[in-house]
């Protein structure tokens, strides 16, 4: 499923982001601190370990290019959907779809 997203600046003068950008039944992004994960699958993984985002918040996972629906903080994702861990770091995706050979996986924290 493809996602487009568009955005409308008025005003005069330069623009600048600071802070936090809250968008009405969105999500909250911050402007700093926002970290990028990638992993290439080798073939059949239902789980990848990002030491890095030990602590952090996941708010956003793409597989093969495609964002995942939801992610769960615990329990066994489902179908397309994953799990994210922040005690150990570990991206859980369903037992039903394991990653594929050379699939890319990226996941944003904060």
């Amino acid at each position: 499923n493809a996602s487009s997203y568009s955005a409308n600046l008025q005003g005069t003068g330069a623009y600048s982001i600071t802070g936090t950008q809250v968008i009405d039944g969105g999500s909250t992004i911050s402007t700093s601190s926002v970290n990028s994960f990638s992993y290439i699958a080798a073939g059949g993984e239902t789980s990848v370990t990002f030491a890095g985002a030990i602590g952090a918040t996941c708010i956003s996972v793409t597989r093969g290019g495609v964002e995942v629906r939801a992610i769960a903080t615990s329990g066994t994702p489902t179908d397309e959907n994953v799990s994210f861990n922040s005690a150990t770091g570990v991206l859980t995706f369903a037992t039903a779809r394991p990653l594929e050979v050379d699939e890319f996986v990226r996941m944003i924290v904060k």
